[in-house]
């Protein structure tokens, strides 16, 4: 069998506890471009930008690690921690 090998792969991703000046389309973008090249936002994030709660879809590089926290600097001097949870991670082979 031959060996395919993935360069980069599709996550749904859920940040929480996302600062309110970030909660905006291009605040989510700038977070979201952390991880990876975001793709598409959810739907309630979109209708509903006040949660503190998004769900987000990612293509993300393989060969990288997932980040579960991000410190983003707002302001030049406060930081800020998102939690990010992966819906579904597989397993990497050697």
């Amino acid at each position: 069998m031959e060996r395919i090998e993935l360069k980069s792969l599709p996550f749904g991703v859920n940040m929480r506890n996302i600062h309110i000046n970030m909660r905006d389309h291009e605040g989510m973008a700038r977070i979201a471009s952390l991880i990876g090249k975001p793709i598409r936002l959810d739907r309630a994030n979109e209708e509903r930008p006040t949660n503190s709660f998004s769900g987000v879809l990612f293509e993300v590089e393989a060969s990288k690690p997932l980040s579960t926290i991000l410190a983003l600097i707002y302001d030049s001097a406060k930081v800020y921690t998102v939690n990010v949870d992966y819906n579904c991670v597989p397993v990497r082979c050697n």
